[in-house]
């Protein structure tokens, strides 16, 4: 009995009487059962009368409703609440029991309040109790510890302080369970090294083996007990996978189905937890299912157990479940067959931009299988390089070359791994920068590719285009990757990579408009399909190119995109983006947070190790330093960075120039001719391979080196090069990064030419630039700069509709005239005003206006499209 607070139902009472009676099997019988209950409350009112007791003696028992019904009679005169726990109802199976306690719950007596502690749910009618709100449920999950309350009971337990790591990995195991908690803590009293000990702990444990093999597994049927050892070596299971896995090793029929196995563990609350709403797939308690598997190598032969996992294999397998079939093969020494399903699936995988799955797939395999497998080692190639690992990249490409060298020409193999080889091979070449004469013929790579290899296919076609692009046929190698996008039947997802590859190509060749045109709609559809790693990437390269286009405003919002995205994102393209957001934080007179950007870690999700990254990040802040104008502190970072860690490919960040800048900042004549000479050496790689967007860079600061040499030919020859391959599409901010010296450069190269306007346009906005630190306020001398600022963005049909909006056309006529339907128009306006940043019809005609997509001299009044 208990005489204090107790909150039962939301409801508190000052004194509350709690008698309990505690049951058992042999407590299953109706007159013995209404004995204990009324002795139970007779104990906490020994002064009242319970009538109800004449019936215990009674010759033949009333019905269960009927002597309900006068229990009820008495409960109502009850002077005190009360509750009256009923303990492990479980045990009940007679319906007559059941029957009394559904009564007594139907009608409630203001007085009672009943509580059921019970392993399953009794059959009464739940849900009739639960809509008339008459039940308050307590749960597994709601009985469960909570890690600070797991902390504090086993703090209590042990009397000693548990650390937060040791009671996290405790909590993890035992998922709360109450039970678990005391058994754990038994199994921990007295022992060394706490958090070992945790590690070690499992449902084989000690106290924790013995309280389940006593009460639990001793109490089951057999074929039950057959059913939870055979599906212990599964992480989930349902009830087809369980026929299968009671089935297929036995061969004969089973008494018991595995629907009614899955319905009993549901039913009994046997340690096993629902994975989903809809009661399909299910798990069980990590210290159980441990216990199991202890039992189960036991109870059967390494020979048995092996079948069971090939049967779990077969079946996951069946059911396009790969991973699962791929880990259960494995486990029962079928490594060939883990080994062809991953050839059999890869395409689909890499078709599907799956990276980092396939990368798991290919981690669980023993390397010395995937080592001799060649077509696996091209896959971990492609792994690597969606990764942003170069090196390994090289690495498996010569490996896959040597395990072509030993297969027949006739094998069917051969010509697969043949393409698959040429390709990565001048993937390497394109990483690496190398000029077309070390690439091997693109275009044969997609001879020897299946139909089916749309991914390989379509990185064949993307380093043909890259090589047109390098022998300066920019508009050959677009057309081939476009006329793709418009013939093939391709897949989303390829679709996506072959515009974010369009983007690349162009931006290799400073064409602002294609490549923000391509990266868009690379973009739409990333974000359409939640392909998080072309997502990822292609915001990249758009903020980069309104970076080098000097708007800054939309560059930040791209590449924090990229940070946004950067678990599943390559890198490489993370560290890259962390760098221009510094620097833009820079030019924003915010140096602490540019530092803090740089100093961030450039975490990914890539399980591969990336050694470049560390060394960029420590080029970055050699790289911040100098640009705050701070040599000596540069200095003393730059001592033990490696500034060749990576070759120039097509990032803005090179750190090649950082170590050009500390040699500038140094001024001696040794400095001045090593720095002309690492820069005269790269400007021949990028002009042998046609790199524009790096050449701009290099021939800027080496025309500020050959300057400072006093070498002004060579310096305005350098200068004029790098404002040509600029100026066509406002690749300027190469120019203003470049900060005061820059602006004295092209002072003194104004002087001496002839028709210096391009340059003079670049004066101002490194004048406005540097003049000017808000960056609220644009750089409105930059704008003059660019031949088109903003109509590169809009789509031919979106600078079809403007002039129609500045005749006042609304969205029918607009319709009308174009031949398409209203929603499309209404399509369309939206993507103007998203891209123009205007809020209505107005703003965009002026915007228009202003950047040249509608030449009249002021927009004309437009019809209200509601009217």
């Amino acid at each position: 009995m208990a005489r204090a607070p107790w909150p039962v139902a939301g409801w508190q009472f000052a004194i509350v009487h709690a008698p309990g009676v505690s049951l058992d099997n042999g407590d299953d019988d109706p007159r013995q059962f209404l004995g204990y209950l009324l002795a139970a409350i007779q104990q906490c009112f020994p002064e009242f009368d319970l009538r109800t007791k004449i019936f215990l003696n009674a010759d033949r028992p009333l019905p269960a409703d009927q002597l309900a019904r006068y229990l009820l009679n008495d409960l109502h005169q009850m002077p005190e609440p009360f509750i009256l726990v009923l303990d492990d109802y479980q045990c009940i199976s007679d319906p007559a029991i059941h029957d009394f306690t559904a009564t007594l719950l139907e009608h409630p007596a203001p007085a009672m309040h009943l509580m059921l502690l019970t392993r399953h749910d009794p059959p009464i009618s739940l849900a009739a109790l639960r809509g008339r709100g008459l039940l308050t449920e307590i749960r597994a999950p709601d009985l469960r510890f909570t890690l600070h309350e797991a902390v504090t009971f086993m703090g209590r337990m042990l009397n000693v302080v548990v650390e937060d790591a040791t009671a996290s990995l405790l909590a993890s195991k035992t998922e709360g369970w109450a039970a678990g908690l005391r058994l754990a803590g038994l199994y921990l009293r007295g022992r060394k090294d706490m958090k070992l000990r945790v590690r070690e702990l499992s449902g084989r444990s000690g106290y924790i083996a013995e309280y389940l093999a006593a009460e639990v597994l001793s109490r089951q049927h057999p074929e039950m007990i057959a059913y939870l050892l055979e599906t212990s070596i599964l992480d989930r299971f349902c009830a087809p996978l369980c026929d299968q896995m009671h089935r297929e090793p036995c061969g004969k029929p089973s008494e018991l189905t595995a629907d009614q196995f899955i319905q009993w563990l549901v039913n009994t609350n046997l340690f096993v937890i629902a994975l989903d709403e809809e009661g399909y797939w299910f798990r069980y308690h990590h210290l159980f299912q441990a216990f199991l598997t202890g039992e189960l190598r036991k109870r059967r032969t390494a020979d048995l157990i092996a079948d069971l996992h090939r049967a779990a294999g077969n079946w996951f397998a069946e059911n396009d479940l790969i991973e699962e079939a791929i880990r259960h093969f494995l486990a029962a020494g079928e490594n060939q067959a883990a080994v062809r399903l991953v050839l059999e699936h890869r395409y689909d995988l890499l078709n599907t931009i799956r990276y980092q799955s396939l990368d798991r797939w290919l981690a669980l395999l023993p390397a010395d299988l995937v080592s001799k497998a060649p077509l696996l080692v091209t896959t971990q190639a492609v792994i690597a390089w969606v990764g942003g690992q170069r090196g390994d990249v090289a690495k498996f490409t010569a490996q896959a070359k040597r395990l072509l060298e030993t297969l027949s020409p006739e094998s069917p193999e051969y010509p697969v791994l043949q393409g698959e080889v040429l390709t990565l091979h001048n993937l390497v070449c394109a990483l690496n920068s190398e000029p077309s004469s070390a690439w091997i013929n693109p275009h044969k790579a997609l001879e020897s590719m299946p139909e089916k290899a749309l991914f390989f296919r379509m990185l064949a076609m993307v380093l043909v285009a890259i090589c047109h692009q390098m022998k300066g046929d920019l508009d050959q190698g677009v057309r081939l990757l476009k006329n793709e996008l418009e013939t093939a039947d391709l897949p989303m997802s390829i679709q996506a990579s072959c515009w974010f590859y369009l983007c690349i190509v162009n931006y290799l060749d400073c064409n602002t408009s294609e490549t923000l045109l391509s990266g868009l709609k690379s973009l739409e559809i990333a974000e359409n399909r939640q392909l998080a790693h072309t997502k990822g990437i292609t915001k990249y390269f758009i903020g980069a190119t309104y970076y080098q286009h000097n708007d800054l405003t939309k560059a930040k919002s791209y590449l924090s995109g990229v940070l946004e995205d950067r678990a599943l994102t390559n890198l490489s393209y993370v560290t890259q983006a962390i760098a221009i957001l510094g620097f833009i934080y820079l030019r924003e007179g915010r140096p602490e947070k540019a530092q803090s950007m740089i100093d961030q870690s450039a975490d990914s999700g890539w399980v591969m190790e990336d050694h470049h990254s560390p060394e960029l990040r420590k080029a970055l802040r050699v790289e911040l330093a100098l640009r705050r104008g701070m040599a000596d502190e540069a200095r003393r970072l730059s001592l033990d960075v490696d500034f060749d860690t990576l070759p120039p490919s097509w990032f803005v960040y090179m750190p090649q120039l950082t170590k050009v800048k500390l040699l500038l900042a140094d001024g001696s004549e040794q400095s001045l001719e090593d720095a002309r000479s690492r820069l005269a050496a790269m400007d021949r790689k990028m002009r042998g391979i046609n790199r524009k967007c790096l050449r701009i860079d290099i021939l800027a600061l080496l025309a500020l080196v050959c300057h400072r040499r006093n070498e002004h030919a060579d310096a305005t020859e350098h200068l004029r090069t790098a404002i040509g391959l600029a100026e066509p599409h406002g690749w300027i901010r190469a120019f203003l990064d470049l900060g005061e010296p820059m602006v004295d450069l092209l002072t003194f190269f104004i002087r001496h030419q002839a028709d210096p306007s391009a340059a003079q346009r670049v004066l101002e906005a490194c004048q406005a630039a540097h003049r000017d630190k808000e960056p609220s306020r644009p750089d409105a001398p930059t704008e003059r700069f660019f031949e088109q600022p903003l109509q590169y963005i809009l789509t031919r049909r979106e600078t079809e509709i403007l002039p129609l909006l500045a005749e006042g056309l609304n969205n029918n006529e607009i319709a009308d005239r174009l031949c398409i339907a209203p929603v499309t128009v209404k399509k369309h306006l939206q993507n103007i005003f998203k891209k123009l940043g205007a809020k209505n019809r107005l703003e965009a005609l002026k915007k228009s206006h202003e950047i040249g997509v509608v030449t009249q001299s002021k927009p004309a009044t437009y019809k209200d499209p509601s009217a």
